[in-house]
């Protein structure tokens, strides 16, 4: 069985992956539009938006974990990047939604959403875990501010935590 760790990251980037206009303000569901590392520059000039996300810190908790259970906390940075506007306003607002966007993608796999295959089902229970969304923290900004112009650009940090019987 893979590690939980390396499950989550493949459930994230379902998740983010479920991302379209359908349901949306953007679209992650093409080839290289969710990218699980560090990604130091912004997207091709053919994408409209594209997230990178990595695991930036894994825990042992014991907080109210039963015996034979073993507790994790992790926490994962994501960055987007999405074309935007070109007023520095749009491209902050732009951001804002891709980060919203995100989220939601997240919270719906955790807790599921009616007519939804919720990654409640391939998240919530990474390896038998049960798995809950601690907190999401972030800022969208225009990425004219910081180098990178013409993209709204947002920083998102969000924590799970999980506990999982030994030997599962």
């Amino acid at each position: 069985m893979a590690s939980t760790a390396s499950a989550l990251v493949t459930a994230i980037a379902t998740a983010l992956g479920r991302i379209t206009t359908a349901s949306y303000d953007y679209d992650l569901s093409g080839d290289g539009d969710v990218v699980y590392g560090i990604f130091d520059e912004p997207p091709s000039p053919n994408k409209s938006a594209m997230v990178c996300y990595y695991e930036n810190k894994l825990d042992p908790h014991n907080e109210a974990v039963p015996l034979a259970y073993r507790g994790r906390t992790a926490s994962y940075d994501f960055v987007g990047w999405v074309k935007a506007g070109k007023s520095p306003t749009a491209r902050a607002k732009a951001a804002m939604k891709l980060r919203s966007d995100v989220l939601e993608a997240l919270e719906r796999g955790i807790q599921g959403k009616p007519g939804d295959t919720p990654i409640g089902g391939d998240l919530a229970s990474v390896n038998g875990m049960a798995l809950t969304m601690v907190e999401g923290v972030g800022l969208a900004i225009d990425g004219d501010a910081i180098g990178i112009d013409g993209w709204g650009t947002f920083f998102l940090s969000v924590t799970f935590q999980w506990r999982q019987q030994y030997g599962a």
